[in-house]
């Protein structure tokens, strides 16, 4: 589905504005015919802004012959924990298009809290089998199990990766069967990387000391060079300042959009990623110094995990543990605050980096390539490639 970054935008802007003698108005593009973005702006933002009052209508919407328009319509049901949005997910498992398949099995973990193995992109075959144990629970313990309401802030993967090519020196984009969707080059050693809302990309260049970002479309619009020293992550933060981890001089830095720094903070340790936090704080991964600490803004250690031996990334996890890789052990791991290792998987080569992404699977980066692997620590997906760093959304 074309436009999806300006979709969400429109949407959030109408949510927004939108008043009482728009409804009308709003519910009259339900039948729109042939403006599916039209129709599931409407669906959307009347789900967002009258709640339980619009059930009644978005049931009689679930014949529809579209399925982002039906992904649209058992949204709204499923934040009502309505049961009507079941049999319906269950049918757009086996949709033909992956974009479709990902957000109804994400819809459907979010709102059961059951998985049963499913993943978008594996073979038919499997698929099935997964989809086979969807339908028993539909049809037995879901007709009466309590429902969950999904996250407002819930996160549904397209399967698109950005990833930097180090040996070509170039950010590509791949889609979840590998294709390649984005190029950009002129990196002398690319290494980390983010997709922003917005359809833009950040991209980092270590030896280059640079940080730059790149439209939709693959052209620079805004560079910042001359950095203290190479940075080794990279977040755009909620403020539009940019946060980056500078191991050589031993720093966490904010960096405003006229390239100013707009906070800074020193760690020993070398700090080889950092990552804002809702809350403020800020998790750092310093590899020398063997831990990971969160911080707040004077640079105050208020949290500190040890237990890694040669880690390069840190990732804090939506329930709150923390996602390791550790290149010293070969393997990623996941701790609780208190330290306890509550998931591993071992047996890579030379790990860069590891995201725990939207269908609950974490992505790996080694010298073979890209790794995703389930819970069960099996391997679901793998793009052969050389070592880097990426960004699943």
């Amino acid at each position: 589905m074309e436009n999806t970054y300006q979709l969400s935008a429109a949407i959030s802007a109408i949510t927004v504005s939108s008043r009482t003698e728009d409804i009308a108005l709003l519910k009259s593009s339900f039948d729109v015919k042939n403006h599916r973005n039209i129709r599931i702006a409407a669906i959307r933002v009347l789900s967002a802004i009258q709640g339980k009052e619009i059930v009644s209508e978005l049931l009689k919407l679930l014949t529809d012959s579209d399925d982002y328009v039906l992904i649209a319509v058992v949204t709204g049901l499923a934040k009502q924990k309505h049961r009507g949005c079941l049999p319906v997910l269950l049918k757009l498992l086996d949709a033909d298009e992956i974009t479709i398949r990902v957000q109804a099995a994400q819809l459907l973990r979010a709102i059961s809290s059951q998985r049963f193995g499913f993943v978008a992109y594996d073979k038919p075959e499997n698929r099935k089998t997964a989809i086979r144990k969807w339908t028993k629970w539909i049809s037995g313990t879901g007709r009466t199990a309590e429902l969950k309401t999904p996250s407002q802030n819930l996160k549904v993967g397209t399967g698109r990766t950005l990833y930097c090519v180090w040996s070509k020196k170039v950010l590509i984009e791949i889609d979840s069967q590998g294709r390649k969707l984005f190029e950009v080059g002129g990196f002398s050693y690319i290494w980390g990387c983010q997709g922003l809302p917005n359809g833009h990309r950040l991209a980092i260049d270590f030896s280059g000391k640079f940080v730059v970002e790149y439209d939709a479309k693959g052209k620079q619009i805004w560079k910042v060079d001359k950095l203290a020293s190479g940075p080794t992550s990279v977040q755009r933060l909620a403020n539009g300042n940019t946060l980056l981890a500078l191991p050589n001089v031993g720093k966490v830095v904010e960096i405003n959009r006229l390239g100013k720094v707009a906070w800074e903070v020193s760690l020993k340790g070398r700090p080889t990623s950092a990552q804002r936090l809702p809350n403020g704080l800020t998790v750092v991964n310093l590899q020398f110094g063997k831990q990971v600490v969160d911080i707040d803004r004077q640079g105050k250690v208020i949290h500190k995990l040890i237990g890694p031996k040669n880690a390069l990334t840190a990732q804090r996890l939506a329930n709150g543990n923390t996602l390791v890789c550790d290149m010293g052990d070969n393997r990623v791991v996941e701790y609780d605050m208190n330290g306890n290792i509550v998931w591993s998987k071992a047996g890579f080569t030379n790990p860069a980096q590891a995201q725990r992404i939207a269908n609950g699977n974490t992505l790996v980066s080694d010298n073979t390539g890209l790794h995703e692997i389930d819970p069960q620590g099996k391997e679901v997906w793998k793009y052969r490639t050389t070592r880097g760093k990426f960004f699943r959304f």
